[in-house]
């Protein structure tokens, strides 16, 4: 979203972006310049916004999902026990509106699984090279780039 304020306030420049490699200017898409930007959007989940009596959820969540038009996958990226299959759901969207039919484990849908899964360690690799693993590690925060502005007059 940072992107695409940015633009529609006439302030997105090139410097700016390679800062957010990952924000996108969303302005072309709601003017329909651009058909789309990508095949899926993710989201992810790290044991926030969820509270169970004040608490936070125990064991914590981590997850991320990935959604295209026909699929919704979602793989939870919690410490496994040894031997322990990656945990997850995958939905049919066309056939599934409401999420009904978790398909993880079915057979007939495996090969759909490893594609999406497949998209989901590339992006979530892309992450870690460009942001760090603390994400955003690479790029200084409002308080550095303040200390360096003033180390220079």
């Amino acid at each position: 979203l940072a992107a695409t304020i940015l633009s529609a306030a006439g302030l997105l420049s090139k410097s700016l972006q390679s800062t957010m490699p990952e924000s996108h200017d969303l302005v072309p898409l709601a003017n329909n310049k651009v058909h789309k930007l990508r095949d899926y959007a993710i989201c992810t989940y790290r044991n926030t916004g969820i509270w169970n009596n004040g608490q936070y959820p125990e064991p914590p969540i981590y997850g991320t999902m990935l959604r295209t038009k026909k699929h919704k996958l979602v793989a939870y990226l919690n410490k496994a026990e040894d031997n322990e299959p990656l945990q997850g759901q995958l939905f049919d969207m066309k056939n599934d509106k409401h999420e009904l039919n978790n398909l993880w484990n079915s057979p007939q849908h495996q090969e759909v699984k490893l594609k999406l899964m497949s998209n989901l360690v590339e992006w979530e690799t892309r992450q870690e090279l460009l942001l760090g693993s603390r994400g955003g590690g690479k790029v200084p925060g409002p308080d550095e780039r303040l200390d360096n502005r003033l180390k220079k007059k």
